[in-house]
């Protein structure tokens, strides 16, 4: 990998205060020692794709993020898993639409896959549904290439990373590490090499970009308390002259409540 990979990032953390005593309150955020053994039984790599991005978009500092790198304002307008007017009902769908204000053809659409990545120990991961992202590959393929041409077209791999056993290291640090390697069949293979490399990624339309986004679990505490965020622009898409006939429907389903 000869390539440099920059991520921007983003994490919080929710800090508890017990009922005012007169006293003057204090508490500390990013503490993995406050509550080591607390377990509020959700997983970040239970989230579908679907829960994923609705997560990633619902969060203001997380969508912002995303935004950025994609090169979108703040306020771009969105919506999510769009079937019709594109699409016949179980014919396909769009994973996230995307388009400046007062825009619609500046369309984005992102054809999302998500994988999940376990951390084991110091030494290795544990990553599953790398499969998908082949399938991705072919998606976002048929997307640029379809009826349905889109200003700007990507394929964000979604890395779901359960990232509580990283004790060596704080809080806001944890994640997707460089020098690990991958557990079972792949073992000995570097597991971020391994996901940013994705099998198939030759055959992607060299029109389509290439987006990477972490959400991280830090912690056994929900992602909704304390997490992180990082995205990255990896390719970015060429931009192409949006159809009279598409943008109207963009506007359509903007509009739509």
């Amino acid at each position: 990998m000869g390539k440099l990979v920059r991520f921007r990032q983003v994490s919080f953390d929710a800090v508890e205060f017990a009922p005012s005593t007169g006293r003057r309150a204090a508490a500390t955020a990013f503490d993995a020692t406050a509550t080591p053994l607390e377990d509020e039984g959700d997983r970040v790599t239970d989230l579908d794709e679907a829960s994923a991005v609705r997560w990633l978009m619902q969060h203001e500092p997380a969508r912002h993020l995303v935004f950025r790198e994609l090169g979108l304002p703040f306020d771009a307008l969105h919506r999510q898993a769009v079937v019709q007017p594109f699409y016949a009902p179980g014919r396909g769908d769009i994973d996230l639409l995307i388009c400046p204000p007062c825009c619609p053809a500046c369309a984005v659409a992102v054809e999302c896959k998500r994988v999940k990545i376990e951390s084991l120990s110091a030494e290795h991961d544990r990553v599953n549904k790398l499969g998908g992202v082949r399938r991705g590959v072919q998606q976002a393929n048929r997307l640029a290439r379809g009826k349905f041409r889109f200003f700007k077209t990507w394929l964000a791999v979604i890395m779901e990373a359960e990232s509580s056993r990283q004790t060596g290291i704080n809080i806001p640090s944890r994640g997707v590490r460089a020098n690990t390697v991958l557990h079972g069949a792949n073992a000995g293979v570097l597991t971020f090499e391994q996901i940013v490399e994705f099998a198939g990624q030759k055959n992607l339309d060299r029109d389509v970009g290439i987006a990477f986004i972490e959400l991280v679990q830090p912690s056994r505490l929900s992602i909704e308390r304390r997490a992180t965020v990082r995205a990255c622009a990896y390719r970015s898409p060429e931009p192409r002259n949006q159809p009279d006939p598409v943008t109207a429907l963009v506007a359509r389903v903007l509009t739509m409540n």
